[in-house]
């Protein structure tokens, strides 16, 4: 999937293609003379450059070479003649994946650069991206067309636009479906063991009627394809890739053909205990608690199991450190202690939760045994007794095989090894950071709307999440900024002096020597703008 510039920015790019589709016309150039002509009439400087920008116009069929010289492909030929916005679309989605993806995604509501570079990579698995720059390209040709405005980095459908959704493909409709289902886990589908037929396809065409078309067989998408509909085909597909990562809720469970549903948490989010147990089955009292319902041992941790001669700690690293079940006595490895050990060998998922008062407790996350050994502590009885310490680490650190998705026809799918490197944020500090601004920047005191009243920022880390930068997610280290200045910050254009927070900008003067804002509750650590003024304006 591989999309190309053409010279003369977003609001010259077609008046230069139109010229040069005129000139091909009229003289059937060869490379050479071709070539001449776009650095002559066009911003162009480098001949290597050409040529690459010339390849994407010729894969997209605008122009085609044969005999040694340039002719107007079929969709050059009907632009040439008809210079319509449609055509170019048509050529565009014709050669590459994603334009049509990307243009229903925005129908749901604007979008950032970022989002576009997350929505490419999540629905096609041969598009790799780090930083936003190869999703640009896609945003900037619908740009040209009329069909993507852009403002304040902010990114949004025009009518246009909306009216070339009429013309989507059967084909972008699967990858839509496909797109969702991976994205949502197939959250659609209730917990527990679910049949195809029974449940999974009823639960996934109700949830997506619009991508569930009976008429489109699986005989038209593929060579050989079976009369059934594709997006049934699809599901299964979807269901296989899940079910091989064992981050997913996903699980192949009989060899009928049925699978395995585990429920999912919202981590931070409160639950009421017993209402748990009546849904997803375990011992209400333990605290270790497998459920004979879904795959998952539950375990639950609170300060008053030092009562019961339970010490639990989280380290630094994220890692939970967890004391068996057993309140007297030395502590064995069978019943709920052996279920945690070996969860992994059985198939099971370790959800951990935290005890509250009232009968709540709130969602920790899921966990992966890592190992075990002995400690001693003392018991409800306070004599001392031989423990058994469980160590226990988020599932997002823990490495995970995922098999590459092939096209239809490939028969030998490789696996690779890798281990997830997409930092994960705090979703909830986000929204209390936005809140507690009401998305007000902190720089300029700007606050952007994306509707009647409903503001837009960003929630930006001074010290970059991820490598190579391994910022942490706390608020000291993050600031509401507006869609300008969170670029801004970003590239590296303005500095924050760590002890006075005045503002230093690179080409806004009315910002420099401002100070940037800070609110009760919410206090910017000195080393992480250190760090952005050293590091990150130096890059």
């Amino acid at each position: 999937m591989t999309t190309d510039r053409f010279y003369g920015g977003v609001h010259g790019r077609l008046e230069n293609l139109r010229e040069m589709l005129s000139f091909v016309a009229e003289t059937n150039p060869g490379k050479d003379d071709l070539v001449s002509w776009v650095i002559a009439n066009t911003p162009a400087g480098s001949e290597d450059a050409v040529k690459k920008h010339l390849g994407f116009i010729e894969g997209i069929d605008l122009i085609r070479r044969e005999g040694g010289v340039y002719w107007l492909g079929d969709y050059g030929q009907e632009y040439h003649q008809n210079p319509e916005a449609a055509v170019l679309y048509d050529a565009l989605t014709s050669g590459v994946k994603g334009f049509q993806t990307l243009l229903r995604e925005l129908d749901d509501g604007p979008m950032a650069d970022e989002d576009i570079m997350d929505l490419l990579v999540a629905t096609y698995d041969e598009c790799e991206m780090t930083t936003p720059g190869p999703a640009l390209r896609h945003r900037e040709w619908l740009q040209a067309i009329g069909y993507v405005h852009r403002k304040d980095s902010v990114n949004r459908i025009t009518d246009e636009g909306r009216s070339a959704l009429g013309s989507v493909s059967d084909q972008e409709r699967i990858e839509d479906l496909q797109r969702e289902l991976r994205q949502s886990d197939m959250r659609c589908v209730p917990h527990g063991p679910q049949r195809l037929t029974e449940s999974v396809y009823p639960a996934v065409q109700s949830a997506y009627p619009t991508l569930c078309d009976d008429d489109y067989r699986c005989e038209d998408a593929h060579k050989g394809g079976k009369d059934q509909a594709e997006w049934k085909h699809a599901i299964r597909n979807v269901l296989n890739q899940l079910a091989d990562d064992n981050q997913s809720r996903v699980q192949r469970y009989d060899e009928h053909g049925a699978w395995m549903f585990t429920p999912r948490f919202k981590p931070g989010k409160r639950y009421r205990r017993a209402e748990l147990h009546d849904k997803y089955d375990g011992q209400e009292q333990s605290g270790i608690s497998p459920s004979q319902k879904v795959p998952v041992v539950f375990i639950f941790t609170g300060d008053t199991g030092e009562l019961y001669g339970y010490e639990d700690e989280f380290e630094d690293d994220g890692t939970f450190l967890y004391t068996g079940e057993g309140q007297v006595g030395d502590q064995t490895m069978d019943r709920g202690n052996k279920a945690v050990k070996q969860h992994e060998q059985d198939g099971r998922e370790l959800h951990v939760f935290e005890k509250d008062t009232g009968g709540l407790v709130t969602y920790l996350g899921q966990y992966v045994y890592v190992d075990d050994y002995p400690e001693t502590l003392p018991d409800r009885n306070d004599e001392d007794r031989e423990a058994i310490k469980f160590e226990l680490r988020p599932i997002e650190e823990i490495e995970v095989e995922t098999e590459v998705d092939l096209p239809e026809g490939n028969q030998n799918p490789k696996r690779k090894k890798t281990t997830s490197t997409s930092p994960e944020r705090n979703d909830e500090l986000v929204r209390d950071l936005k809140r507690l601004y009401n998305d007000t920047c902190q720089l300029c005191g700007d606050r952007r709307l994306q509707g009647d009243d409903i503001g837009y920022s960003y929630v930006h880390h001074i010290k970059p999440l991820g490598k190579p930068h391994s910022g942490p997610d706390v608020p000291g280290n993050v600031i509401v900024l507006c869609p300008n200045h969170h670029d801004d910050f970003d590239n590296g254009m303005l500095t924050v002096d760590p002890e006075n927070l005045e503002i230093s900008h690179k080409y806004e003067d009315n910002l420099t020597g401002e100070s940037v804002t800070e609110k009760r509750g919410h206090d910017l650590e000195p080393e992480y703008l250190a760090y952005h003024n050293q590091t990150i304006v130096n890059e």
